[in-house]
């Protein structure tokens, strides 16, 4: 069992690019339960499950290593869809390594930053690439994007819930640095699945 401690950030620019090893991530959900989830994922070459207690600062995760292949089949016929896949680029700063998510498909445009301590009492220093701290805000956990994928998002905050798309809760809306995403849903659900191939490099 492991505890994990972490902190999310969305991210300002691009300074935090080339400063680390890059991997693609394909990951989905096929069961949440009183927040509690259980998630498959293709990180590179291997495949893995994890169950993980509710969103918090804090919570327990139980991770456990499956075959590649058939966490691959585990993604496409148990898992909800569309997949949330992702580019998880890496960067030291000072003592702490800093994970930075870029996502594609349905979730283009948003770039996440997390990093992961060893109390809750560290306050590590941020880099200047870091905006607002969304630590908690479900919207921006993976398991929300695979149900309310950021393509639905509303993108004016002053249509006041008339436009139809999806208001995550808190009335969170994008960064100005954040790419628009692709504008019709369906072809950006068919680009994701043809892209859906796991990285073989680690």
């Amino acid at each position: 069992m492991g505890q994990e401690i972490e902190k999310k950030f969305l991210v300002d620019g691009d300074g935090w690019r080339g400063q680390g090893a890059s991997t693609r991530i394909s990951q989905g959900f096929f069961h949440t339960w009183r927040g509690h989830t259980v998630r498959v994922r293709c990180f590179g070459d291997k495949g893995y499950v994890t169950f993980k207690t509710r969103r918090a600062f804090s919570r327990k995760e139980f991770e456990y290593q499956v075959p590649l292949d058939e966490a691959i089949e585990m993604l496409h016929t148990m898992c909800d869809q569309p997949l949330v896949e992702k580019t998880r680029h890496e960067a030291k700063i000072g003592q702490y390594d800093w994970t930075i998510d870029e996502f594609h498909g349905v979730n283009t445009g948003l770039i996440l930053a997390e990093v992961e301590l060893k109390s809750a009492d560290e306050q590590p220093t941020l880099p200047h690439w870091i905006g607002r701290d969304v630590t908690g805000v479900p919207s921006y956990y993976n398991d929300y994007l695979a149900s309310n994928p950021f393509i639905t998002w509303c993108r004016d905050g002053s249509c006041n819930g008339t436009c139809g798309m999806v208001h995550p809760p808190g009335g969170e809306q994008r960064g100005n640095n954040e790419e628009a995403p692709p504008t019709d849903l369906a072809q950006a659900l068919a680009l994701m699945k043809a892209l859906h191939k796991p990285s073989t490099d680690s």
